[in-house]
């Protein structure tokens, strides 16, 4: 049972209960720092401006903990109830092999004005000691920090279909650029040498598969990695930890505009897909999560 409908959870497990809850804002909220500088010249007064790229980021919870029952708010013997809530956070954030899935549920207005709880998932690990300051002996007050080696937290998963030779608009309705993590784009044939480009930044983001996809063919570009894996069957995104790596055909693309292969910008993007041949009825699917502040 949750105190709230903002809650934040780690791997599943909510952060606001009876036995212990996150208490400030103070911490949590803040953006990515940025990374690189501003290049000096001889003779020339001030900087250079020079485009950043964005760093890994902290976030501190605050919280208490309190000897109850985290379902009833009462314990029968409260230094033990203390003991085992302690214990059980403990093992849930001290994880060395691994990062744990960090969810955030917040009230927010989004693109369309219907106002909900959305719901952003980050990955995160442990980046101090979890020691609790104690005002009794059954309840203590923490500070839990958490680095964020990747620093975006992303929505679901959107997908949107071109057919080609369509102008189609995808909306990003992040904060940044989808590009880095969870942006797949799935060929599928028939089409010869199929080209997806978004027109909208300057220059513009394109990629070129350059083979025949037949009828029954397709082909899954995970832009992140750098891979590109031909399949005759509908593919299973790597979401479901399918590995992409073998068979990789990451050498029959050339692409252009950016270092990622392609890329959603914040808002919205034209993208159209073209081929070499004007009969080919096949299409790409995209699928992306929206990356968040």
């Amino acid at each position: 049972m949750n105190t709230t409908d903002e809650f934040w959870e780690i791997d599943g497990v909510s952060l606001h209960r009876e036995g212990w809850n996150v208490i400030s804002l103070e911490g949590r909220l803040n953006t990515p720092p940025m990374r690189g500088d501003d290049q000096t010249h001889a003779q020339v007064p001030g900087e250079q401006w020079m485009p950043k790229q964005i760093g890994s980021r902290n976030l501190t919870l605050g919280m208490w903990m309190i000897g109850v029952n985290n379902d009833t708010g009462y314990s029968v013997d409260q230094r033990r109830q203390w003991n085992d809530n302690y214990r059980f956070l403990s093992r849930l954030f001290w994880q060395p092999d691994r990062e744990f899935i960090i969810t955030r549920r917040w009230l927010l207005t989004d693109n369309n004005g219907i106002v909900g709880i959305q719901v952003h998932r980050a990955l995160g690990q442990l980046a101090a000691p979890l020691a609790p300051a104690m005002t009794g002996r059954t309840r203590g007050v923490m500070t839990v920090d958490i680095k964020l080696a990747h620093p975006f937290f992303y929505g679901d998963e959107e997908v949107h279909t071109i057919a080609r030779d369509t102008p189609t608009v995808v909306h990003n309705p992040g904060d940044y650029s989808a590009a880095w993590k969870h942006l797949y784009m799935h060929l599928v044939g028939p089409l010869k040498n199929p080209r997806l480009a978004n027109t909208t930044p300057n220059p513009d983001v394109w990629f070129k598969y350059n083979a025949t996809l037949v009828t029954g063919q397709a082909v899954t570009l995970d832009i992140d990695r750098f891979i590109a894996r031909s399949d005759s069957v509908l593919f299973t995104y790597p979401e479901n930890n399918l590995d992409l790596t073998p068979n990789n055909k990451g050498v029959l693309v050339s692409h252009g505009g950016a270092y990622p292969w392609m890329g959603l910008q914040r808002g919205d993007n034209n993208l159209i897909l073209t081929t070499d041949s004007g009969t080919d009825s096949g299409h790409v699917e995209i699928r992306f999560r929206p990356p968040y502040l």
